[in-house]
């Protein structure tokens, strides 16, 4: 390769270099923002006001002091009977309502 077209690109080299990362960052800047665009419309879909309910309480002291419990569901979540974190709550509610009625359960 000529010598001085070896001189001229090396020259230039470091310009080119930031010039195509500039234009690059601008373009990455772009997607960036469509796709934020695109995930706001998708979460202004999936993500709506919760669906709270309040039942009435079931004649426990606790309850009867405090009122039936607070259900909290998002819209998309449909629960099934096999949910294993529902059992685990459930189970932990007994717990608790057991304490409850006998303080001399200690587990």
């Amino acid at each position: 390769m000529n010598p001085l077209i070896k001189a001229i690109r090396a020259h230039c080299f470091p310009d080119w270099v930031a010039w195509k990362t500039e234009r690059t960052m601008t373009k990455v800047d772009k997607q960036i923002e469509k796709l934020q665009q695109e995930m706001q419309i998708e979460h202004d879909k999936k993500y709506v006001t919760p669906i709270i309910r309040e039942h009435k309480p079931d004649g426990s002291k606790a309850q009867e002091l405090l009122g039936g419990t607070l259900q909290i569901t998002a819209p998309w979540y449909k629960p099934d009977n096999q949910n294993s974190l529902g059992v685990h709550c459930n189970e932990s509610i007994h717990r608790l309502r057991e304490r409850h009625e006998d303080p001399s359960i200690t587990s």
